[in-house]
């Protein structure tokens, strides 16, 4: 035992100098076992990998065809949503019965020399069916004397105009209107005279929607309407100035074709501020040019395929403005693209409406049977009302009764000043110093319910300027009237259903005329209506791709 002492005292020792070789051997042979099979596995991988052939730069040919057939689909999807919007659009691109046998085919196609005479005939009259619709406050009836006003020192004394719509709105604005002069109109004025129809409809629709349940001028909703245009432009805005009144500030004289002198349209011009019993109001307006861009045609040739220049209606070259402007073409319609399938039109308004319906107006344009959007409106104090006025005197109802102001101040309202619209060349062209008698600028002997409409305190002055989108004649319309034996008939070729039968050109129900004894109802496109036949993409056809 005394000899096993050694041994046993260092037996920590001596078993670990026997467990450590152990145990690196055994590490050492089961890694090379691992490792051998992980150079085996990674060989293998290296193969599949290398028998994977290479790529280039093209695109996957089945892939390419797949987005094709899915990009196709989804066009066909869009021009027969466009074809159904012309459709709905044409309910109210309706034209006068005189006219209704020589309309062209094609959206701004040309009119024969018959329907040109017939139409510059209906026009005037339905300039004055447009006034109707807003249910205007009218002069009354029997004044003969200077200015309107009932004869000075007798005579019969003026009643109340004889009319058979309530008078609700008091309409001291220029409606923009056509000026044909003696010479007949192209095809193109017609067409751009009607359009503005068509969208001015829409924006006194609005107002009358408005004020449908009031009986009159001291109970409507909006009361007044100063200011009312028509505008294009380049679509790049003007960020210059802040009130195109006074001075100017280079926006490109917007406003002067549109609208003539607005006399005692004391708040809606862009003259710059209101006199409302002797205190000038700040001004609200602004000029469409900051939203819309110069309406200034710079490039020399007249304008797209959507209508063209402004040059003959609303003024054209001779319609203020100052400087180099009053030579140039006007745009008509906003950023006009020749590739896109819709046209834009602004407009500016200024009215007088009570505060707490704004919204309820906005709300209005927008539930328009054409797209309307607002794009920026100004409130501001209604420069109607005055807790001093005076009543009577010389020219009686100039004004309604307002305090009468003359110096650079009635310049400014008669549209000889500085303001937009000056001079009486801004209603027309030369030759064309003034528009249709009766139509718009209703402000003078007005009755006395019009000069009491305007004193409500919660009335204010609402200045704004929107956009209508009108859509042009689709393509595939134009294609069926250019080849009508292609367009008819045939089976879908990707389903093998029939396809669905499109009217292209619906019938539109037309507006008698004053006189016209013919009132059968008229298409807005010839009654020989042009039908085709196109392939209908449906979901299960997209879900297949």
């Amino acid at each position: 035992m005394d000899k096993l002492q050694p041994i046993i005292k260092n037996r920590f020792w001596i078993l670990a100098g026997l467990l450590l070789p152990l145990a690196m051997y055994g590490f050492f042979s089961a890694n090379s076992k691992l490792k051998a099979a992980t150079e085996s596995r990674e060989t293998a991988l290296d193969g599949v990998l290398s028998g994977i052939p290479g790529g280039t730069n093209d695109a996957n040919e089945k892939y390419e065809q797949g987005l094709k057939k899915i990009n196709e689909a989804y066009t066909k999807n869009v021009d027969q949503s466009i074809v159904g919007i012309w459709n709905k659009q044409q309910e109210r691109m309706t034209w006068p019965n005189v006219v209704r046998n020589h309309l062209p085919k094609k959206f701004l196609g040309d009119f024969d020399y018959r329907g040109v005479v017939a139409y510059q005939a209906a026009y005037p009259q339905l300039m004055k069916d447009l006034q109707a619709r807003v249910e205007p406050v009218m002069p009354m009836e029997g004044s003969r004397g200077l200015g309107g006003g009932p004869m000075i020192g007798g005579g019969a004394q003026p009643k109340p105009a004889d009319v058979p719509w309530q008078q609700k709105v008091i309409l001291a604005a220029s409606i923009p209107q056509a000026h044909f002069g003696r010479m007949r109109p192209t095809s193109e004025q017609i067409w751009n005279a009607q359009i503005d129809i068509w969208l001015l409809r829409l924006l006194f629709d609005s107002v009358a929607r408005l004020n449908e349940d009031k009986d009159s001028a001291t109970e409507a909703i909006l009361r007044r309407i100063d200011t009312l245009q028509l505008v294009g432009g380049d679509g790049e805005p003007v960020l210059t100035g802040g009130s195109s009144g006074g001075g100017g500030d280079g926006s490109g004289g917007y406003g002067e074709a549109m609208t003539g002198p607005e006399p005692g349209a004391q708040g809606g011009g862009y003259g710059g501020g209101a006199q409302t019993g002797g205190t000038k109001v700040a001004p609200i307006s602004f000029s469409p040019a900051q939203e819309f861009g110069s309406d200034l045609d710079s490039s020399g040739d007249g304008g797209g395929g959507g209508g063209g220049a402004d040059d003959m209606a609303y003024g054209g070259p001779g319609s203020g403005g100052g400087g180099g402007a009053q030579n140039q073409t006007r745009l008509r319609y906003i950023a006009e693209s020749e590739d896109a399938p819709f046209l834009e039109r602004g407009f500016y308004m200024s009215v007088i409406i009570m505060q707490d319906k704004i919204p309820d107006f906005l709300v209005a344009l927008a539930d328009s049977e054409w797209p309307i959007r607002v794009v920026r409106y100004n409130v501001g104090k209604n420069p109607h009302y005055s807790e001093k006025r005076t009543t009577g005197g010389f020219l009686p109802g100039f004004g309604s009764g307002e305090e009468m102001t003359f110096g650079p101040a009635a310049s400014d309202a008669f549209g000889g000043g500085s303001g937009y619209g000056g001079g009486d060349r801004a209603l027309g062209g030369v030759g064309a110093k003034t528009g249709i008698p009766g139509v718009g600028n209703l402000i003078q002997n007005l009755p006395p319910f019009a000069d009491a409409a305007m004193q409500n305190p919660n009335l204010v002055q609402l200045d704004l300027c929107g956009v209508i989108t009108m859509y042009k004649q689709p393509q595939i319309i134009i294609d069926a009237i250019d080849n009508p034996s292609a367009s008819s008939g045939g089976l879908d070729q990707q389903g093998g259903n029939p396809a669905a039968s499109e009217e292209l050109a619906p019938a539109a129900t037309e507006e008698p005329v004053s006189g016209d004894s013919d009132s059968a109802a008229a298409d807005a496109t010839p009654e020989a209506a042009e039908s085709t036949t196109d392939e209908n993409v449906n979901s299960s056809e997209l879900e297949k791709l």
